[in-house]
């Protein structure tokens, strides 16, 4: 499988896993945390990456994103959905015991990292109870997302039968594009309606 043209060369990270797993942090960078108010959103930088195909799901589209409250890893403020109004959150459903997850997750953060400024919020709500071996993936990798601990049945509410699973939710709240696993030929498109979202803004 082809990987995506880069507009600006960036490490290529773990070799892509095909398959899905089966069910069985860190302070943002410069952001500011849930319900302060935002100063004004900077431009959107240049994409990544260019559109290659869309690996888009259509379960929970036009919904309201599923209220759940959440310890995070790192002991801040619990984490809940509505908290992150008025900014384009990309939800992200994984666990350490998922290695597609710990492939995607990354990638995920560092769009988080280019876009945060522009109005983008990534949560990742991890199903692990024991917050050591999530706070040692986020150390190895630097994670600056917003993650949740014990999100079985936040995850359990969409009924999905695989991880991960991910939504991008507009500043309404409203579910407006779902994933499962976003493999290097996606990205483009995920970063794509990252920034069709966060032009609303």
């Amino acid at each position: 499988m082809a990987f995506p043209r880069v507009r600006h060369a960036l490490p290529l990270g773990l070799a892509l896993l095909g398959l899905a797993c089966q069910t069985g942090s860190t302070s943002s960078p410069g952001g500011s945390q849930a319900g302060t108010p935002m100063g004004e959103l900077a431009a959107l930088p240049e994409p990544t990456y260019i559109p290659e195909k869309s690996c888009r799901q259509d379960f929970a589209l036009g919904e309201p994103v599923k209220p759940f409250r959440l310890a995070r890893v790192d002991g801040q403020a619990a984490i809940a959905p509505e908290g992150y109004r008025g900014r384009v959150m990309l939800l992200n459903f994984w666990g350490t015991w998922c290695k597609p997850c710990l492939e995607e997750l990354p990638k995920f953060d560092a769009l988080y990292r280019r876009y945060h400024e522009s109005g983008l919020t990534l949560v990742a709500v991890a199903t692990d109870e024991d917050a050591a071996p999530v706070e040692a993936f986020i150390n190895e990798h630097k994670l600056a997302a917003r993650v949740a601990l014990g999100g079985e049945d936040a995850a359990g509410a969409y009924e999905r039968p695989s991880f991960p699973f991910s939504l991008v939710v507009d500043g309404e709240g409203t579910i407006v594009a779902t994933y499962e696993f976003v493999d290097e030929t996606c990205l483009g498109e995920l970063e794509q309606t990252l920034r069709t979202e966060l032009a609303k803004l």
